[in-house]
């Protein structure tokens, strides 16, 4: 009996380890498939989404490339000088901003050059999409309808609202007092931006012409802010490490984030009704967009990168990088290290469409992929 009994205590331990074994080489919970790889030497920007599943690259000594999703060069075109942004692709046109000042637009399917424009100032932001709604007639005739317009921020502060087709100007705004760093955000004929002289800034998008700015103190300091919008607040992070939410129409605080000190980047949840943020104490924390306060946080074992990706919103998940991999936190908050780059820093991060992902890292990698 006693030796029946040894034989079924080593049976179930044997069992029990070979369960656990198999357990710890069990499939992630989530994984990513990839679509596309390529490498670049220089890279400036991509496309921000698929034009009939092509990608636009620039590159900084003016290399423009179109490739297809298997990574193939489908066409390629040298600017005359070196790009400052990446592609801004929309329409069937590609619209680049120049170390020269100009602002230059292709034929998306050819890459030839249709024409360009040369502006007295440094383009100092990437360019923005927008369609114009407001009832300025453009001197030179247009052979299209459409009233797709391109926005673009300087060194000096101006704001450019420019018609893609014609590179025709709607409107300039010249209320910041200080160099524009990060594009422009539209939103419901509004204009979403700040400058170096500290401001957030509401302009109209039909005429150019001031809605607001404002910022909480002289000291208050927006220059370098992402800023995000759910159609009815505005939040943006200030140099204080502050997070602020003022109200779209009335350019007033509405509340902000106390205490913690929250890192520059920032996104809302798909039903708008969230707020993520890093911290600055390695804390990973869900806002109440409503409200300004916590709802959820992970606490990390280690800090946060200051490169500015945004968190994206997926599903059930949360998906972000930070020091050159890719995390994703589950439903019930558990975060797990999907894809590890190494010593390259993710500088982009994007979701195309439903199911398609990009990043670009700082040695000049870009992959497409899928997360299941």
């Amino acid at each position: 009996m006693k030796k029946l009994f040894v034989i079924i205590l080593l049976f179930c331990g044997l069992a029990s380890s070979t369960a656990q074994n198999k357990k710890d080489e069990s499939v992630p919970e989530t994984s990513i498939y990839f679509h596309t790889k390529i490498e670049l030497k220089s890279l400036i920007g991509v496309s921000d989404s698929l034009w009939e599943n092509k990608i636009y690259t620039c590159e900084k000594p003016g290399i423009v490339t179109c490739f297809d999703t298997t990574g193939s060069v489908v066409w390629q075109h040298n600017m005359p000088s070196e790009v400052v942004t990446g592609p801004l692709v929309t329409g069937g046109q590609i619209a680049i901003g120049t170390i020269n000042g100009e602002i230059i637009s292709l034929i998306s399917h050819t890459g030839q050059q249709i024409q360009s424009l040369g502006i007295d100032d440094s383009i100092t932001t990437d360019l923005t999409a927008m369609q114009y709604e407001g009832d300025k007639e453009l001197f030179l005739p247009k052979q299209s309808s459409s009233k797709t317009a391109i926005l673009f921020g300087t060194s000096s502060g101006t704001i450019y609202c420019l018609d893609l087709e014609t590179l025709q100007e709607y409107w300039r705004n010249n209320d910041s007092h200080g160099k524009i760093i990060y594009p422009p955000l539209v939103i419901q004929n509004k204009v979403l931006f700040a400058g170096s002289d500290g401001y957030l800034y509401s302009i109209d998008a039909r005429n150019g012409l001031l809605n607001w700015r404002w910022k909480e103190t002289e000291e208050t300091d927006f220059s370098e802010a992402k800023i995000v919008c759910d159609g009815e607040k505005v939040f943006a992070v200030a140099n204080d490490s502050q997070l602020y939410c003022i109200d779209l129409l009335l350019g007033k605080l509405i509340w902000k984030s106390g205490k913690i000190k929250i890192l520059p980047t920032i996104a809302l949840s798909i039903d708008k009704k969230n707020l993520y943020a890093k911290a600055d104490d390695k804390r990973f924390l869900v806002f109440s967009a409503e409200k300004g306060i916590v709802t959820r946080q992970l606490k990390r074992s280690d800090p946060f990168d200051s490169l500015r990706t945004q968190p994206i919103s997926y599903k059930d998940k949360i998906c972000y990088t930070n020091n050159g991999s890719i995390f994703v936190l589950s439903k019930k908050f558990k975060e797990e290290k999907i894809f590890d780059f190494g010593e390259s820093d993710i500088i982009t991060f994007l979701q195309l469409s439903n199911d398609k992902f990009l990043i670009a890292t700082s040695s000049g990698t870009i992959l497409i992929f899928g997360i299941r």
